[in-house]
This record gives structure tokens, C-alpha cells and sequence, in this order.
């Protein structure tokens, strides 16, 4: 993880891990949010770049860099492709038993799958087919 910007109550991360992994990027602010002086944090999935705002007589920029450090340590590996499948099939995994967001995700993972097998197995006028797909899926 490293620091992009580090002003007084206003530091900018960015790591690479995060791309792509919005769930990961929730559960990492969620304890980023938890930790003592800070006011709040984003976190953006696409680019992987952490912003926290903070209260400086709180905690220092680098305890809250080596604190961050060691929550993504912890939530490495939390989240894999096993994990959305499990999702899938109706029985929320055991990490996720309490997440209320997880209807969410299932949801999203659903829908982009139908977008993606409808655009690559129907010819082009039936494509419009797979969001029609994915919201009857959603409601049964």
C-alpha cells in the first residue's frame, strides 16, 4: 500500500489489490471507518485508491497507514470466486452471514453474467433479451 498524498487530516492511498474487488473495497471501509479519528473514508474499486479524512489529534498519518496495512493483511484472500457462487446458490457463505449487502452482490454478480453470456451467445437483435432475463431471475 502506498501513500499517494499525505496532508494534515487528509491522506490518499492506493492499492493495486483493490481493483476490481468492490466487495473487499466495502468491507475495507467499513473498518477503516471503525478505527478511532477517522471522520470518514472512500474507497474506489476501479482505480484502488483510498481516501481518508481524519482527525489529526486523534491519530498520526502513519499509524493510520500501518493500521490500514494491517486490515488489508487481514481481509486478503476474504474474498475469491468460491465466495460468489456459494452466494449464488442460496446459502449465503459463513463470512457473509451477517452481511446485509450480500443480496446485493449476488444481484450484480447475476446480472453481469447474463449481460455477458447474452452478448456473446445471442445474435445482436436479441441481446436486449438479457436484462429482460436477469430482472425475471431477480424476481423468482
Amino acid at each position: 500500500m502506498a501513500p499517494v498524498s499525505v496532508t494534515p487530516g487528509r491522506l490518499r492511498l492506493e492499492g493495486r489489490e483493490l481493483i476490481g474487488k468492490k466487495h473487499s473495497c466495502s468491507l475495507l471501509a467499513i473498518k477503516i471507518n471503525a478505527i478511532t479519528g477517522v471522520i470518514r473514508s472512500d474507497i474506489n474499486p476501479r482505480t484502488g485508491r483510498i481516501l481518508i479524512i481524519f482527525n489529526t489529534s486523534n491519530i498520526e498519518s502513519k499509524v493510520l497507514i500501518e493500521q490500514i496495512g494491517n486490515i488489508l493483511d487481514e481481509i486478503k484472500g476474504e474474498i475469491d470466486s468460491s465466495h460468489i457462487i456459494e452466494t449464488y446458490h442460496g446459502s449465503p457463505c459463513s463470512r457473509c452471514a451477517n452481511n446485509q449487502g450480500n443480496e446485493k452482490i449476488t444481484r450484480v454478480a447475476i446480472r453481469a453474467a447474463v449481460d455477458i453470456a447474452s452478448h456473446f451467445l445471442l445474435p445482436k437483435p436479441l441481446r436486449v433479451l438479457g436484462p429482460i432475463v436477469a430482472n425475471a431471475i431477480m424476481k423468482s
